[in-house]
């Protein structure tokens, strides 16, 4: 599963997207509506709206690494290449899955 998000169109997003779902266990619904300033990188952590309509804070990455860890390293990647109101999104529309190439 792992190989596959370097054979789609956007393998930058769809690291961050794979490795942010595995981190935090969070719902793709709730990833897809993820905005950029719910993100907070230096602490490590991100708020969502979750079931019922209450936002809750989820943490990632390893905040005892200097970096990060390899969530943070990957949505940093993610969003130098592509700074944008929601945080995960296509050219056409937020939080599609990109096809296999």
């Amino acid at each position: 599963m792992w190989g596959v998000c370097f054979r789609t169109l956007d393998p930058v997003r769809d690291e961050a997207v794979f490795l942010l779902l595995i981190d935090t266990g969070m719902r793709i619904g709730e990833l897809c509506s993820l905005r950029l300033e719910k993100l907070d990188l230096e602490q490590h952590e991100l708020t969502v709206m979750g079931k019922g309509r209450r936002e809750r804070t989820v943490p990632f990455g390893d905040g005892q690494k200097g970096d990060g860890g390899r969530v943070t390293r990957a949505l940093r990647r993610y969003l130098q290449a592509r700074p944008i109101g929601r945080v995960l999104t296509t050219r056409t529309s937020s939080c599609r899955a990109s096809g296999a190439a």
